[in-house]
């Protein structure tokens, strides 16, 4: 999964379960849209460290 996510160790390591979720989640439902700009202001919202 990691090598299809194109995550490198440290990123597969260093991610949460939710992380892994999200991706996979991603992979089954390939008709849904991409993040929208509202879910990617909430995002920056909640991780502020850039």
């Amino acid at each position: 999964m990691a090598r299809l996510a194109g995550w490198r160790p440290d990123d597969f390591w260093a991610a949460t379960p939710a992380d892994a979720a999200a991706v996979l989640a991603g992979w089954r439902d390939e008709e849904a849209g991409g993040m929208g700009q509202a879910d990617l202001a909430a995002m920056m919202e909640q991780c502020p460290d850039g």
